[in-house]
């Protein structure tokens, strides 16, 4: 299957990267599908409830994966807030108006995933992987650009020579990255696609690049 087939089965547990932006279609499976068998490290920022790690961890066979979320709270089914119950299966209930929801299915999607507590903006965080070197990199974070570049500035020096750093729903660092990601300004950059989706899925932010170090 394919990555946007893969998380379109996980209904109702499904990443807007599916059904907002349709980056598996549009992005992922372009840059990323030549690698479904290979061994490779993949970081992802701001996983909020974790259903990308489902799609990652199903489609590439041998890869590692990390998430980074600064909210602990996102990968619980529910979370107490003045003595009202909300979380992601919450909001999943809301928008399929069941009270059926699987919550071995919820934790499913974590399952041989890594994940860290923290800042994707702080280095301390990621003195947490143990790793010396990442392959792909997906800023799903803030989405605020100074935070976007500053965790550029953090894990890029990581990035493998080859690998793929993929910031997604900021035209602002699209803007940023086009304009500063060229041989005049830093030659160990490359930018390799470039996703501008706002017309079509009618969302602001429905925008992505992806860059290599050279």
């Amino acid at each position: 299957m394919s990555l946007h087939e893969i998380a379109e089965s996980k209904v109702p547990l499904v990443s807007d990267k599916a059904w907002s932006h349709d980056y598996y279609r549009q992005v992922y499976q372009k840059v990323l599908g030549g690698l479904k068998d290979r061994e490779f490290t993949l970081l992802e920022i701001g996983i909020y409830h974790g259903y990308s790690l489902g799609v990652w961890r199903e489609y590439f066979n041998n890869a590692t994966i990390i998430g980074v979320e600064i909210d602990p709270y996102n990968l619980f089914p529910y979370k107490p807030d003045e003595g009202i119950h909300y979380g992601p299966l919450t909001v999943i209930q809301r928008w399929f108006n069941t009270m059926s929801i699987d919550t071995a299915a919820f934790y499913d999607n974590l399952k041989d995933c890594a994940i860290i507590y923290g800042d994707a903006t702080k280095e301390k965080t990621f003195k947490l992987i143990g790793l010396d070197t990442l392959d792909v990199v997906i800023d799903d974070g803030s989405h605020v650009l100074d935070d976007i570049v500053t965790s550029f500035n953090i894990l890029y020096p990581r990035l493998a020579q080859g690998g793929l750093y993929i910031i997604e729903d900021s035209p602002e660092a699209v803007e940023y990255f086009v304009n500063n990601a060229n041989l005049e300004k830093d030659p160990a950059i490359e930018v390799v696609d470039v996703y501008d989706g706002r017309e079509i899925t009618k969302n602001q932010y429905s925008c992505a690049i992806t860059l290599r170090k050279r």
